[in-house]
């Protein structure tokens, strides 16, 4: 501990982590110096702690202090990445800071004081301010499970809308070309880049009521607010997507999702293979045909499970298996061990597809038929 009658702050490290980790992530691409910059002030017996990016996102979060005398009152803005390195060699998991005359200085691994510095910024710049109104109430935990299950269907994109997230009262959807993803569940509306989205997951960590705004000044922002913290980004300007969740499926199968992944993994791995996947349904029961550039033709059958009468597909669907890939490894993060698959001619012809589906979610794959 740092002598009584020195100026100090006291602090959770576990919290200020938290921050410092979120921001520097935040910052990966900034150019700017003032976004590498992590601005530290008590206010209301908490150590709040700001940072900002290049594109005006913003993390405020609220860090526990332990003693309340002889605090620095003064802001302290230092750079995030002097930050890291300082809690890295901490001296235990209660950070301390002093201030010896001018200098500010870090209590290390040792009881050591190792001086760092702060620099000069503008603080009105780290101030979320402008008109409020509330967009709605969403459980951390269900929000959190969400963006995790589609995040990573995200990644691989062809229009600017395939990057982003969409919900509403009703559902959360993704898109991936023609293919989409649809959730059926209360959200609020709101759309997320998958990069705010990864952040934003990343501060979901305990369970809680999250609330979201919308804040419009100079730029309009969408803001998620916690018991720890508060975190703005620039509301994204994409149209809602026009699709279609079928309510009432019925005469489908059930297979393994493990089973198929495991094929579907071969075809993007195998030499000869044209990464091409011919799917058909005969007697009940699912035909995996993995095309090759060798004379041999492959013909696989998936276990099934009939439910309802399922029809024979004489058309055999041709997907691409990255695409099949994407969509199972969605199912896989939810935890999905079963999963359904409707397809039929008329579907292969009429609508161009076919659906893979749970108890909320369905992936409609656009397909090509032979």
């Amino acid at each position: 501990m740092c002598e009584s009658n020195s100026m100090h702050l006291y602090f959770n490290g576990d919290d200020f982590t938290n921050f410092i980790s979120f921001a520097k992530t935040m910052n990966a691409r900034a150019k700017s110096n003032l976004a590498k910059i992590a601005l530290l002030h008590v206010e209301d017996n908490q150590l709040v702690c700001r940072a900002i990016d290049d594109t005006s996102n913003y993390i405020e979060y609220k860090v526990d202090l332990f003693n309340n005398s002889n605090m620095i009152d003064d802001y302290i803005a230092v750079s995030i990445n002097d930050l890291i390195a300082l809690v890295k060699c901490a001296n235990s998991d209660k950070f301390i800071i002093r201030k010896n005359l001018s200098q500010y200085e870090f209590n290390i691994i040792g009881g050591g004081w190792l001086p760092f510095r702060v620099v000069e910024v503008d603080t009105s710049k780290y101030i979320l301010d402008g008109t409020v109104s509330e967009i709605g109430t969403i459980n951390s935990v269900k929000l959190r499970n969400a963006i995790n299950s589609v995040v990573g269907y995200t990644q691989d994109y062809t229009y600017a809308r395939d990057m982003y997230i969409q919900f509403n009262e009703s559902s959360m959807t993704t898109t991936s070309r023609r293919s989409y993803v649809i959730t059926k569940d209360k959200f609020v509306n709101m759309t997320l880049h998958r990069d705010d989205a990864n952040l934003l997951k990343s501060l979901l960590k305990d369970n809680f009521d999250l609330s979201v705004e919308k804040v419009e000044s100079a730029v309009e922002k969408t803001v998620f607010i916690g018991p720890k913290f508060k975190y703005a980004v620039i509301t994204a300007d994409i149209p809602p997507v026009s699709v279609t969740y079928y309510d009432k499926l019925e005469n489908y199968i059930k297979i393994d999702c493990d089973d198929l992944y495991k094929i579907c993994v071969f075809a993007e791995e195998y030499s000869a293979s044209k990464k091409i996947l011919g799917v058909t349904v005969k007697d009940g029961t699912l035909k995996i045909s993995v095309k090759n550039i060798l004379a041999a033709k492959h013909v696989s059958s998936i276990k099934s499970k009939q439910i309802g009468t399922v029809e024979d597909v004489t058309n055999e669907a041709e997907i691409p298996a990255h695409a099949l890939l994407k969509v199972l490894k969605l199912f896989q993060d939810k935890k999905s061990k079963e999963i359904n698959i409707y397809i039929s001619d008329a579907m292969i012809k009429d609508n161009n597809m076919l659906i893979i589906f749970d108890d909320n979610t369905q992936a409609n794959i656009d397909i090509c038929s032979r």
